[in-house]
């Protein structure tokens, strides 16, 4: 019993945690705002449900037939690459036992049911496309104008006090810059693709290897004359299902990991890596997975996005695809690859995700057209809290929608006077040291919303104030265990501080699986060798912890 406690006691240490910090308080009493919020995709239908607890007159207008966002628009075989535990919002989690990922059907039907819990549906007005916001300087509001997808004349709604933006990153497709011209066969992007049946006996050259070019690769090879997977460098690849442990491979992310100086992390990892790759990585398809890792101008796993799909790996190892060079152009017949090869192709089908264009429908150009030039990818100086974007983030490991309701959950507190953000000059400098920082820890041109996924939820955590404390979990160890061990989900913050629901919360925490004991015992071990270090660390002058601590 003294071993799990002094374990637990020594973690939290190594943690260099403010252990007894203040929660934030509200200033004054709660404002009421009226609030327009663009798109009723899961961060919309988040911040629309928040924005709505916490007292304001929110209304949400979204483009398409339902709810749902870029999930109704997406091609038949979606398979989250998150677990369902990992993807749902604190309050609403699935079924107990639910442990796999959802389709495309069973996530809308998800959202579905969360809108009709929280009784939000009457707020959200379908089929209004919105064409312009403006702030009306006169009016002091926003100005919103939609049009229904009829062909209806525009109609303009407000004056609305703030305005959130949750239209989400992929609208415009990231094209190559070499046009198709004399190319005899088909150019598509992944976003016109909805199944694999008219690729059925083609040549087919699918460019990328994101998650979505890992599923579509696995779907068309099955039914393709052949596939050719043009890579311009390698990919860190994971799959949905740990086989060491049957459960989600996002089960394994938690604090006991991230709460490691980024040296100390990227050590630990690395080092199991490269154990497996020698030793462990005996089938064919672990093979594959450790040479597209080990590929030629392939920066560090850490520096990069994951691509959480692996369905692909097969195909390869059947010999129903291929990996080539770095797409260069087209030919007459084909495409051109950096290593100078000519492949024929029927179609070629660009799996190359999308890329930062602005916001049509905002006609301020003092806003930035990428969100990672706003305050925490939400705020700008200029509007502060009149203008909030939710959702715009990409975790390098985590899901989007627990993000995104943190995000929402700190965005209504604001838009409320509850909490305060800091002036101009200071939101200027933090969002300019995100960026540096970013640059710093991900070698990607793309997606440039890349964030860590457990230190950025704590910042905005700490600042709402539900955030776990020390002083909270000290004489519960099993809670303690769990929040350092367990799963990450975002029902961690609702244990504690606004809108809490402890009970629930604890509930979901209680999920299986996750990282196996040996694996505990590898990062306890290399806490333990950075103790000496920590102490150092821990000066304010020489701090250089990842902002994720232990609880």
């Amino acid at each position: 019993m003294l071993i799990p406690i002094s374990a637990i006691g020594s973690l939290y240490g190594l943690s260099l945690l403010e252990p007894w910090r203040a929660r934030p308080t509200a200033s004054g009493a709660p404002v009421r705002r009226r609030v327009a919020i663009i798109g009723a995709g899961p961060s919309g239908l988040v911040a629309l449900k928040e924005f709505t607890a916490a007292g304001h007159d929110v209304v949400c207008f979204e483009a398409t037939a339902s709810v749902g966002g870029v999930f109704n628009q997406s091609y038949d075989g979606v398979l989250l690459t998150s677990s369902a535990a990992v993807t749902a919002f604190s309050d609403f989690p699935p079924a107990p036992g639910t442990h796999r990922h959802w389709t495309k059907g069973e996530y809308v039907d998800y959202l579905e049911r969360y809108v009709d819990h929280f009784e939000i549906r009457s707020r959200i007005h379908l089929e209004h496309r919105v064409e312009q916001a403006h702030f009306d300087e006169a009016r002091g509001g926003w100005l919103v104008t939609t049009r229904g997808t009829s062909g209806t004349d525009p109609t303009t709604h407000g004056p609305f006090d703030s305005l959130v933006v949750c239209s989400g990153l992929h609208q415009m497709p990231n094209l190559p810059q070499a046009h198709p011209t004399g190319f005899r066969g088909q150019v598509l992007h992944s976003k016109d693709y909805h199944n694999a049946a008219p690729f059925a006996g083609k040549r087919v050259v699918v460019v990328g290897l994101g998650e979505t070019g890992a599923d579509l690769v696995a779907e068309i090879a099955s039914v393709a004359a052949s596939v050719v997977l043009s890579l311009r460098r390698g990919a860190y690849v994971i799959p949905r299902i740990n086989p060491r442990t049957g459960y989600p491979n996002d089960y394994d992310s938690n604090r006991l990991r991230y709460a490691l100086p980024k040296w100390a992390h990227d050590l630990a990892v690395s080092t199991c890596d490269r154990a497996y790759a020698r030793w462990g990585a005996a089938r064919p398809s672990d093979r594959i997975r450790v040479d597209l890792l080990r590929r030629s101008g392939s920066p560090s796993p850490f520096r990069r996005f994951a691509t959480k799909s692996d369905n692909f790996v097969d195909a390869l190892e059947r010999n129903r695809c291929r990996v080539g060079a770095g797409f260069v152009g087209f030919t007459e017949n084909g495409v051109e690859l950096a290593n100078g090869e000519e492949v024929p192709a029927d179609v070629v089908l660009f799996a190359t995700g999308f890329r930062p264009a602005g916001y049509a429908f905002l006609d301020d150009e003092t806003v930035p057209h990428c969100p990672s030039q706003l305050w925490r990818l939400m705020y700008s100086s200029k509007h502060r809290e009149r203008l909030v974007f939710i959702g715009f983030v990409r975790p390098a490991i985590g899901a989007i929608p627990p993000i995104a309701e943190v995000q929402a959950r700190y965005a209504a507190l604001v838009a409320s006077g509850q909490r305060q953000l800091p002036e101009p000059p200071q939101m200027v400098r933090e969002s300019a040291e995100r960026r540096r920082a970013q640059a710093a820890s991900f070698d990607e041109p793309r997606p440039v919303t890349l964030v860590d996924w457990i230190p950025y939820m704590d910042d905005l955590a700490d600042r709402i104030g539900c955030r776990p404390r020390l002083r909270e979990v000290l004489l519960r160890p099993r809670l303690a265990w769990r929040l350092a061990t367990g799963p990450m989900v975002a029902a961690q913050y609702r244990l504690t501080g606004p809108d809490s629901a402890p009970e629930l919360a604890e509930q979901s925490l209680e999920l299986p699986g996750g990282m196996r004991l040996r694996d505990k015992l590898w990062f306890l071990s290399i806490h333990a060798l950075v103790a000496g270090s920590a102490l150092w660390e821990a000066l304010p002058a020489r701090r250089r912890y990842r902002a994720c601590a232990l609880v």
